[in-house]
């Protein structure tokens, strides 16, 4: 069997159909991953809905900005653009079955996949909530589920393309549907959207951004996947912590692994490293199917150690997420919406993702660790 993903077809029928040809391609052996963007600009988009819907199980669909614009018009939120060539496909007798097929999702018994800018994600918010209350109504908890992929966020993008509200306004619906999965390296990744896209039930939010070739140690990676986090051994001290850090992405693990050995001799405590993959697990296992027990807590941070979560969303979902519920110091180090346009690493710097950062809070967390005693 061969797997090919092919992108950006934009109703280029013809090529498409000599494209497969030159790859031999058999429904009945191969797969194809359709990366976005089926429709539109091209002459033929009506006749590539119609080829991809007939491969079945054979083909595998993502949706792409001109795929959703298709819907939008066919659904009343848009209208044509004068440069669009979605007329024939709009007018044809068999449209109602293409555009449910298109938009179908997971009613129609497919994986769903939305790939999104991070900060143009919170358009998409309405009909997710909406999509979350349609299965709460039917049977759809056994539906393969909903992935939103959030690509390009805000520490690595311009002014303008910083926006992580999604993500938060989604964890405050409280649905136990929704998981919020912050893999670390690009490894992590893959193997968190091959256990996504193979989940039922689920509104699965991946949180990736262009990661670096940074790749750590996949040890511990059944755990995170199955549990949703785990401690790092090769970045943590043996026995209880006196400081946790639990790290949430692909930045914060990535500036949290570069600062540990300076923050642990400057300040002489022992330090555990737990990474996070799914931000669900810190909420109240009452809401939460991943969420902590207290026990639990106990076990990957420590007994009584001071905790820094370091995320790359807003501290406000991670508040969210614990209720208060910790018995111990916590500080959050998170997105922090700048006054206006400045540099990266200026960015970073001001909302404390960065060695000067993370030693103040950990200072902070020692402080108050020593007034509890």
């Amino acid at each position: 069997m061969a797997l090919y993903a092919i992108g950006d077809v934009q109703g280029c029928d013809a090529e498409l159909g000599a494209l497969l040809g030159a790859l031999r391609f058999s429904a009945d052996r191969d797969r194809l991953w359709f990366v976005g963007d089926l429709v539109n600009r091209g002459p033929d988009s009506l006749a590539v809905l119609r080829r991809i819907r007939a491969l079945g199980d054979a083909a595998t669909v993502t949706l792409g900005n001109h795929d959703l614009h298709l819907l939008a018009v066919a659904f009343g939120s848009a209208r044509l653009r004068s440069d669009d060539t979605l007329s024939e496909t709009l007018a044809a007798p068999d449209r109602a079955a293409l555009l449910e097929w298109l938009a179908g999702w997971t009613s129609g018994g497919r994986t769903g996949v939305l790939i999104s800018y991070e900060a143009f994600a919170s358009l998409l918010v309405c009909g997710l909530v909406a999509h979350l209350k349609a299965r709460r109504l039917t049977a759809a908890a056994k539906a393969p589920s909903l992935n939103l992929l959030l690509t390009s966020y805000g520490w690595h993008n311009v002014y303008t393309h910083g926006d992580p509200s999604a993500a938060t306004a989604l964890l405050a619906v409280k649905d136990p549907a929704v998981r919020v999965l912050v893999p670390a390296d690009p490894g992590r990744l893959a193997m968190v959207l091959d256990e996504a896209f193979g989940s039922r039930g689920q509104l699965n939010i991946v949180v990736a951004g262009k990661y670096s070739r940074t790749q750590f140690p996949m040890t511990t990676i059944e755990e995170e996947l199955t549990r949703g986090l785990a401690i790092w051994p090769h970045l943590s001290d043996h026995g209880e912590p006196d400081i946790t850090i639990a790290t949430a992405g692909d930045l914060p693990a990535q500036v949290v692994a570069e600062a540990v050995e300076g923050l642990r001799k400057a300040r002489r405590c022992r330090i555990r490293i737990v990474n996070l993959t799914d931000l669900t697990v810190l909420g109240n296992p009452a809401a939460w199917p991943r969420g902590l027990s207290i026990a639990d807590i106990d076990h990957y941070f420590g007994v009584d150690a001071g905790l820094l979560v370091v995320t790359l969303g807003h501290p406000a979902a991670v508040w969210g997420l614990l209720e208060g519920r910790l018995r111990r110091p916590v500080e959050v180090i998170g997105w922090r919406d700048p006054a206006g346009p400045v540099p990266q690493a200026e960015l970073a710097r001001s909302a404390g993702l960065d060695a000067d950062g993370l030693d103040e809070a950990v200072a902070r967390l020692l402080g108050k660790r020593a007034e509890s005693w």
